[in-house]
């Protein structure tokens, strides 16, 4: 254990730090790592004080991979990628304990900013439980895997394009659980003047948002979104879950509760799932349900 950052790694080139099998504790972050490229696979990762894995490219491409559990409680990140010119991808393969934001891929410029939770991985945040974005000319994706979980105190899911063409795509696999104490998922997809900013978010397990006025999936779009609520899908508030105090499924409130609310460009929402709650669709292009 070190009183600053655990691991600190910096280079012209291609920075590297692997830390599978490992323990790193630290006062500060625990893996700080800064490069054209970098590529971090990190152990088990205990911060006090700051984020837990955090990599930087500016030129190229950032990889972090976590392969343990990272305890950060007092830290900005659980994990994190940026990178300025490249590709972004945060894998996190072993739990986080909740940091402000659980994990974190942004881009800016042209490369993909890619969140990926590995099958039956559990997530915890205070505001943002995977956060993924891109500003620029790329893309955005999240993937979160069979039985994996997204437990946030604000938003489970943000993901956010702006600034050039391209558009966001979100997979929740089979048995996953994404949850937010104020809403499941929010995207915002646009730039101005344009309508090239397109979102796909596809659903086969458990979207749930526990603010009772605000939507469980807020979608803001300039080129439209289609929600693929497919068929062990379910979208639903916390009036509509079942057991909880305040209701159960089929409670009345559950009815008022918005489930989804897109605005921007047009809607299209298959529902071969269940989706609990109102939907409503703020936009004057075409929209399907």
């Amino acid at each position: 254990g070190t009183a600053g950052i655990g691991i600190g790694a910096i280079s012209f080139e291609t920075a590297t730090v692997d830390s599978q099998g490992g323990q790193v504790t630290s006062d500060a972050t625990g893996i700080l790592a800064f490069g054209e490229n970098v590529v971090v696979d990190s152990g088990a990762v205990t911060s006090n004080n700051g984020s837990g894995v955090v990599g930087t490219a500016f030129g190229g491409d950032a990889t972090v991979r976590t392969h343990d559990l990272i305890q950060a409680d007092s830290g900005l990140f659980g994990a994190s990628a940026i990178s300025f010119g490249g590709n972004a991808t945060v894998r996190v393969g072993g739990d986080i304990d909740p940091p402000l934001i659980g994990a974190n891929a942004v881009t800016f410029g042209p490369g993909l900013a890619h969140a990926d939770i590995l099958a039956g991985v559990s997530v915890e945040a205070d505001i943002i439980g995977v956060n993924a974005a891109n500003f620029g000319t790329g893309n955005v994706l999240v993937d979160i895997g069979n039985n994996a979980t997204i437990e946030s105190g604000g938003v489970g899911i943000l993901a956010t394009k702006a600034f050039g063409a391209g558009g966001v795509t979100i997979n929740v696999e089979t048995g996953a659980r994404v949850e937010g104490d104020v809403s499941g998922v929010v995207i915002l997809a646009g730039t101005p003047g344009a309508t090239d900013n397109a979102a796909v978010l596809n659903n086969d397990g458990t979207i749930q948002g526990n603010g009772f006025l605000s939507p469980v999936i807020f979608a803001l779009t300039d080129g439209g979104v289609t929600i693929n609520n497919t068929a062990n899908g379910v979208i639903r508030g916390e009036e509509t879950e079942a057991g909880t105090l305040i209701g159960t499924t089929g409670d009345p409130l559950g009815a008022f509760e918005p489930a989804i609310v897109t605005a921007g460009g047009g809607a299209l929402v298959n529902k071969d799932g269940e989706i609990h709650g109102s939907v409503a669709f703020l936009s004057g292009e075409d929209n399907a349900f």
